[in-house]
């Protein structure tokens, strides 16, 4: 998974930058926009797998969302301080769109 600050590994996984890529990669991979499609394909099942394996439960919970904030200048607020909620809003739609297209 891709995570919260996408240059420190330290930062949690967050589940809609995941979602997001997993999106991406599959819509350019099924519609043919991508000149050298491999590594999209592998990274969007690599996503896939992570996503299904730590951000939606059994019950379709949704969790690793970040929620909502404002600007900082600082990596420690966004891997420190703004943590993830259960089922946000703002995961939920871009979780479901990767469903969708990664099973399309």
């Amino acid at each position: 998974m891709w995570h919260q600050v996408l240059t420190h590994p330290d930062a949690y996984p967050e589940t809609s930058c995941t979602s997001m890529f997993t999106y991406a990669f599959a819509r350019g991979v099924q519609y043919g926009w991508l000149e050298r499609p491999e590594p999209y394909i592998k990274a969007a099942f690599k996503a896939w797998e992570a996503l299904n394996r730590t951000s939606i439960d059994k019950a379709g919970n949704v969790h690793g969302v970040c929620r909502g904030s404002e600007f900082s200048f600082t990596p420690e607020y966004y891997k420190k301080e703004l943590l993830w909620n259960l089922n946000d809003t703002h995961g939920v739609g871009i979780v479901l769109l990767a469903v969708w297209r990664s099973a399309g």
